[in-house]
């Protein structure tokens, strides 16, 4: 059960339980409408309801003396995504492509209503990648979110293939491979890769592979309006070819008796942008994909700026991405125990045992013996690195890093954790301020 104080305004100001959301997010039911299907607001009423949500626990955490005003810009950032979310239910044109895509592919919001209700953390990163509202028309923002749903769903599909050991872990990288690269072939070239694709997981999960290339061709036709579709593209395709390459590694860590020096060994070649980033950071960020929402979101902004520096960007959503990864396998450490998987953060915490018999390293021990502190440092150094890295041609990128490199404690904080999220907040700002 889910205990709340509130402040002024009937503000969340602690939590304790598994779930920071209200029962209008949390409910167990998805409404469907008079033909059996998913709502088309559906989907735009829950993102509106978590925003907003967000939004109350980053004010209200700020009226705690030991957190400070260091949330409001989070907060701010929230509630404007969520006013965004609100126009797109207007009869506009711009918003009826949205519901037409949800009701026409109902497959679509099914996936991703599933997802919002098991955690609101991946809600959190999918806001927390709307970087460039300013440089983008409504009808733009609208079209990227269109696009970052589906690319949600997607990689969440994927993902689930792995996490529930419905794939041979020789077979991921080459079938998760395939589904991506019809997002960047010609037209003529679309049909025989379906094929491909078909051939692939029908050894295994046919269902899933048909529901794979429905989503491609859908973002396939969202990304072609896309204003600096082939400035953005080389990078989105590096990011969901790494994103196949880590759910390979992901694959080897279930089971009691992971080969974790095979892991190790793999994961310490994925391309990182400095030559010290940790292993186990290059393996976490693999395993996410808010980078690719994000240059999704770039790929609209018909506002942005010739001298935008796309590397610079990369480079510092990489090291967010890592933090995000790390601080959703934290929150999720038991349950994976539990499911005999092996996780970024146990292989963080303790990366020659974290495989033995399948055990890793409890919640409860990370806090007893304070390696949850040194997590949050680790994170802070990696925000710290990120918002140094902040473009100059891109005003207030600065502050975006900074409200993103706060994002971490929100994936936090529908774990079971035995701390108070005042508490984690506290310890983790602490942390991003050392060094500055």
């Amino acid at each position: 059960m889910v205990e709340f104080s509130r402040g002024v305004g009937g503000r969340i100001l602690s939590m304790h339980g598994p779930s920071g959301l209200d029962s209008s997010v949390r409910s167990s039911g998805i409404t469907l409408d008079q033909d059996g299907k998913v709502s088309p607001s559906e989907v735009l009423e829950r993102l509106i309801a978590a925003s907003t949500e967000l939004a109350n626990m980053a004010e209200s955490l700020s009226e705690a003396p030991s957190v400070g005003p260091k949330l409001l810009g989070v907060g701010a950032r929230m509630r404007s995504i969520a006013e965004d979310l609100r126009r797109c239910k207007e009869p506009a044109p711009y918003a009826r492509a949205l519901n037409d895509l949800l009701r026409d592919h109902p497959a679509i919001p099914m996936s991703l209503l599933r997802r919002f209700e098991s955690s609101y953390r991946y809600v959190a990163i999918l806001l927390l990648t709307d970087l460039v509202r300013a440089w983008m028309t409504p009808e733009e923002r609208e079209a990227a979110w269109a696009a970052k749903l589906v690319h949600f769903g997607l990689a969440q599909l994927l993902d689930d293939l792995v996490d529930e050991d419905r794939i041979p872990a020789e077979a991921v990288e080459r079938s998760f491979g395939a589904v991506f690269a019809g997002l960047f072939l010609r037209d003529s070239q679309t049909a025989a890769n379906a094929s491909l694709v078909r051939r692939q997981f029908a050894e295994f999960a046919p269902p899933s592979g048909e529901l794979a290339l429905e989503m491609v061709a859908v973002l396939r036709g969202l990304l072609r309006g896309a204003a600096h579709l082939d400035r953005v593209a080389p990078a989105l395709r590096e990011d969901v070819d790494l994103f196949a390459r880590g759910q390979a590694l992901s694959a080897l860590l279930r089971g009691p008796h992971p080969p974790i020096p095979e892991v190790r060994s793999r994961a310490a070649t994925l391309p990182a942008p400095f030559p010290d980033i940790l292993w186990q950071d290059r393996l976490a960020k693999s395993l996410t994909f808010a980078t690719s929402l994000t240059l999704i979101d770039l790929a609209f902004a018909h506002g942005l700026p010739s001298g935008f520096d796309l590397e610079q960007h990369r480079k510092a959503w990489y090291l967010l991405d890592a933090i995000m990864g790390e601080s959703d396998h934290l929150a999720t450490l038991r349950a994976d125990r539990a499911r005999k998987l092996t996780n970024s953060v146990a292989l963080l915490l303790d990366p020659e045992s974290a495989g033995s018999a399948g055990e890793g390293i409890a919640p409860l021990d990370v806090a007893a013996t304070g390696k949850y502190r040194v997590l949050l440092a680790h994170w802070a150094s990696l925000a710290r690195r990120a918002i140094d890295l902040r473009s100059p041609t891109a005003p207030g990128a600065g502050d975006v890093y900074r409200d993103i490199a706060l994002g971490p404690a929100f994936t936090l904080l529908p774990s079971q954790l035995p701390f108070s999220v005042e508490e984690m907040f506290s310890s983790y700002l602490s942390a991003l301020a050392d060094g500055r």
